[in-house]
């Protein structure tokens, strides 16, 4: 299906029993009709914008917001009375939008149960799904008593629960495109069906800044991997809050960082680490007071020091495990305008830790990295 213009979608009242309104978008072709083995997928594309407003307030059926759901088509088998499992899915399905993806609330609601109504929740479970300009998640209300965050992404959606007789080849990797996130949003993954063979990644060719934080929250176990592509111009912030959990089995929250172009913002305040960072382009920028991982790859590109204040208190580290360079280009410190003249004739600044090293000249670590943007003085890197 291919939508010339924008799409737009109101939500003007909900009557569900503390349960969102929802609103469903499924891709499948003549498999989900007739069982058959039609796995060319399909595609629903929209040239425009998608804009989607929840005008929704408190009613006495305790409503609670709408739900968006962006699906590969399944087929389902009634196991036993009123109980359905999946038996099959729709492969290689793609979802776009060329404009922007904005989800917006209403202001001026104050009490709880008209909050709860204005939750924003989307759920998508397509094989691709692309926003060539930027999701947009509204910030107008944050939470509630009931919600830790009343704007809510499931990444990896959970299609229904499957039946003994599901096919693991049935199972597939999620890739998700955007050009920027943007807002406060729960960010989850509910897929849980052969979880340990399959991933998601989530790449990002931002043409202009933009900034997410909130929870993420992993139960269905597939790996999660970050990408900046080397299309990107701008900035993505990433920060995953001290509530953020995950259940894969690598027990990464996230299992690897790649920064080919743009600049990558990233802090992960929760107590599960990340896996890998590969910098090959681009800038990376720990935030907080640096970042860990158990393993990176340098090559090209820059090391952002992205928090001026940690770094001048002197404990703004990256502590990246079994460290490796690739290639010969050296690898920029970008301090980012730091003003370094108080620090001349103090002891030398350990900025990075590692288990071991590979592919360094271990005998001066001025022919590996070059300092940019640093005022005051002169690095000399050991």
């Amino acid at each position: 299906m291919h939508i010339t213009g924008d799409f737009n979608a109101t939500l003007e009242r909900a009557d569900l029993y503390w349960n969102p309104a929802t609103f469903e978008i499924v891709l499948g072709g003549d498999m989900m009709g007739g069982d058959a083995t039609n796995y060319k997928g399909n595609t629903y594309h929209i040239f425009g914008d998608m804009n989607i407003t929840n005008k929704s307030s408190y009613t006495s059926l305790y409503n609670q917001g709408m739900s968006l759901n962006i699906t590969n088509g399944s087929v389902l088998k009634e196991t036993s009375k009123n109980v359905w499992h999946t038996t099959r899915l729709q492969q290689n399905c793609t979802f776009q939008v060329d404009g922007d993806l904005n989800f917006m609330q209403t202001p001026g609601y104050t009490s709880a149960d008209d909050l709860n109504s204005q939750r924003i929740i989307l759920n998508t479970g397509v094989t691709n799904f692309i926003v060539n300009g930027v999701v947009n998640f509204d910030t107008t209300y944050k939470s509630t008593v009931n919600y830790e965050c009343l704007s809510e992404w499931d990444i990896n959606y959970k299609l229904g629960n499957k039946a003994d007789t599901f096919d693991p080849s049935e199972a597939f990797d999620t890739n998700i495109t955007i050009g920027g996130l943007n807002g406060i949003a729960t960010l989850r993954m509910t897929e849980t069906y052969n979880a340990s063979e399959h991933k998601t990644t989530m790449t990002f060719t931002n043409k202009s800044d933009a900034v997410w934080q909130g929870v993420f929250r992993n139960t269905g176990g597939e790996q999660f991997h970050i990408k900046m592509d080397k299309s990107a111009t701008h900035s993505q912030t990433m920060i995953f809050s001290d509530k953020s959990q995950t259940s894969s089995a690598t027990g990464y929250l996230v299992d690897s960082v790649t920064v080919s172009g743009g600049t990558l913002y990233f802090q992960n305040q929760s107590s599960s680490g990340n896996g890998t960072l590969i910098v090959d382009g681009g800038k990376f920028g720990a935030l907080g007071d640096g970042a860990m991982f158990a393993n990176a790859v340098l090559s090209s590109g820059d090391i952002l020091i992205a928090n001026a204040d940690s770094f001048a208190a002197g404990i703004y580290t990256l502590s990246l495990g079994e460290l490796s360079r690739e290639g010969s280009e050296k690898i920029g410190i970008d301090f980012n305008g730091f003003d370094a003249s108080m620090l001349i004739g103090e002891p030398a600044y350990t900025l990075i830790f590692a288990d071991s090293l590979e592919g360094f000249d271990e005998s001066d670590a001025n022919s590996d990295f070059i300092a940019k943007n640093l005022l005051g003085a002169l690095a000399d890197f050991a």
